[in-house]
């Protein structure tokens, strides 16, 4: 891969991605550290997402925005405090006993201490967070194929799953915290991982801007002979 020729293709996209870019690149090569995946990470993620926008806005498609899942933590756990609900299930909670019938459930029987009641608003608060995150799962599979496939459309292309494999192999390094619970990655995984990220990016980004180009020589004399359409049709007016 030669670093110099992706550098400038994220140049033209946003000199900012190219800074990062570099040092991601730079990270890569030096002994990986803990610290030093964080940042790789941040890097991975915001060259990710800023040129799925662009190839997607180039493509005539508004990639819908990124989804935060903490306001519906938040709300859930509003809701489960407002029911009085405890935190750990004791002999005392409301629970459906054993053999207890109940519809919707196979045999029309449950086990022991595997159901409880909670009320609806839990439920409604609880089911708003799963409908946002497998829109929030949704979204990020699009912006990934948009910069694989160059297309937002949720199929099996190979390489979209390619990506996805990657990014999230970074992905799981954003957060200190949690990185920090697992051990330290062999150099050769981040290396092969980078490489295999670099790749699809000058796979979609090599050609790219040569199509931007000729979309805009197109859409330039297309404008131009519109015009020359219009002040013919005008001059008669005039005179």
């Amino acid at each position: 891969m030669d670093r110099d020729r992706l550098c400038h293709a994220f140049q033209q996209v946003a000199p900012q991605l190219a800074g990062l870019y570099r040092a991601a690149a730079d990270l890569v090569e030096q002994p990986i550290s803990l610290s030093n995946m964080v940042i790789i990470a941040h890097c991975v993620r915001e060259i990710h997402n800023n040129v799925a926008d662009q190839v997607g806005r180039a493509g005539g498609t508004v990639l819908a925005d990124r989804i935060e899942i903490s306001p519906y933590v938040g709300t859930v756990a509003s809701a489960w405090k407002a029911a009085y609900l405890p935190l750990e299930v004791a002999a005392s909670v409301n629970l459906l006993e054993a053999g207890e019938a109940i519809e919707g459930i196979a045999d029309n029987h449950i086990v022991g201490r595997s159901w409880m009641r909670i009320p609806f608003t839990v439920y409604d608060a609880v089911q708003d967070l799963v409908r946002a995150s497998e829109k929030a799962s949704a979204n990020a599979l699009r912006r990934t194929a948009m910069v694989a496939a160059g297309t937002s459309d949720l199929g099996s292309d190979p390489t979209t799953k390619l990506l996805t494999q990657t990014v999230n192999y970074f992905m799981s390094y954003v957060h200190l915290d949690r990185a920090m619970q697992r051990p330290e990655p062999p150099q050769s995984d981040v290396r092969m991982q980078f490489a295999t990220f670099e790749a699809i990016m000058w796979s979609r980004l090599s050609g790219f801007f040569d199509i931007v180009d000729d979309l805009t020589d197109i859409l330039g004399r297309a404008n131009r002979t519109q015009s020359g359409y219009q002040d013919d049709s005008e001059e008669p007016q005039s005179e």
